[in-house]
């Protein structure tokens, strides 16, 4: 399973490990949680955001990858776990060798996509 995306896009939340769970706050007030093993994909895209170490590993642990957003909304890095390297080299593999055509219709599929991202 590749797990659905959330995207983190409102400022100043928090993010961290609770059970299984990723809990989103804002000032001590819990805005979300999701399920650690739902989760593919977190787009980190918003200033002043604060993760919890615990959360990191959880998810690393899980295989799933953080990307982190710059202001420019471009991907300036991404945190990847290291046990699963192969499968995230064959992904990229796989992107590289795509064709033109294929790259430009998956590409907004993947980023505008409402049922794939859970925005907080």
């Amino acid at each position: 399973m590749i797990g659905r995306g959330i995207e983190i896009a409102t400022e100043g939340r928090r993010l961290a490990r609770y059970r299984g769970l990723m809990t989103v706050s804002a000032k001590s007030v819990e805005d979300g949680r999701a399920p650690l093993d739902d989760i593919g994909v977190l787009r980190c895209n918003a200033r002043g955001l604060t993760y919890s170490n615990a959360l990191l590993v959880e998810l690393a642990r899980r295989g799933a990858v953080v990307v982190f957003w710059g202001d420019n909304f471009l991907p300036v890095a991404w945190l990847w776990p290291l046990e699963s390297h192969h499968i995230q080299a064959l992904r990229m593999r796989c992107q590289l060798e795509a064709s033109l055509p294929l790259r430009n219709r998956l590409w907004p599929a993947a980023n505008k996509n409402p049922q794939q991202y859970t925005l907080f």
